[in-house]
């Protein structure tokens, strides 16, 4: 196994100094500048020894490592302009990205905890509403969550009324241009029950719009609506729906 191990990690290393030989020198002052930024962003270091370790392997190890910051260089003066280095420096080794390393910790906790505290908020009210239907389903449009449920709301009945129409198409076509007169009795082969509109949690028909929920129907004209005041979130008319 340790043979084994050990022939892995020398073809491992063998590849880094193929890929190193084929790449161009590095301009020394530009490199120096690289160095320095590698260093800044903690990328420089390596790993601790493992403690009784083949000696052999101690020093493929840090070749290897050495190998490998010599392709991170390449990579870097590849991509990266010597003005791009500087700048870069600048920023890293500036009281800002010194204050952020420090405070790093400090905000990760603080936004796991919230995390944590918003999960459990969340799961606590689906697990309250999850047999309560969407309609009955309270949507305060100032947060973010209640947008979204109004945006489902108003998804569902958009779909809800397109079921509706397609239906009141096919019974125009087996009633020789005919719709039907009442949605409740007449229409039941069709559909039955009459899909609920989520946005007031109502399917009861009107002959005209008044905006008091529902749907608006005109049997002569096989028009139907949502009989809903106000206007979606994007702007739109129920009305027009």
């Amino acid at each position: 196994m340790r043979k084994l191990f050990l022939f892995c990690f020398s073809a491992v290393f063998l590849c880094c100094i193929l890929n190193a030989e084929d790449q161009k020198p590095v301009d020394k002052e530009k490199r120096a500048n690289i160095v320095k930024l590698m260093e800044l962003q903690g990328m420089m270091g390596y790993a601790p020894d493992t403690k009784g370790s083949n000696p052999l392997l101690k020093d493929l190890r840090k070749e290897q490592m050495d190998k490998t910051h010599e392709l991170m260089i390449f990579a870097y003066d590849k991509y990266l302009s010597d003005a791009d280095v500087r700048d870069l420096i600048a920023l890293f080794d500036g009281p800002a990205w010194k204050k952020f390393k420090r405070v790093q910790p400090l905000i990760t906790k603080e936004i796991m905890t919230a995390s944590k505290a918003l999960a459990e908020k969340t799961s606590g009210l689906l697990k309250d509403e999850e047999n309560t239907p969407v309609s009955k389903m309270k949507a305060d449009p100032n947060s973010a969550m209640g947008k979204e449920l109004i945006k489902l709301k108003e998804m569902r009945t958009s779909a809800a009324l397109l079921r509706i129409q397609s239906s009141l198409s096919f019974y125009y076509s087996k009633s020789e241009g005919e719709y039907p007169k009442n949605l409740d009795s007449d229409f039941k082969e069709y559909m039955s029950p009459l899909p609920v509109e989520l946005i007031t949690g109502s399917n009861k028909v009107s002959p005209g719009f008044d905006g008091t929920g529902g749907w608006f129907y005109d049997s002569k004209t096989g028009v139907i609506g949502l009989n809903v005041k106000g206007k979606d979130l994007a702007g739109k008319e129920y009305a027009s729906y």
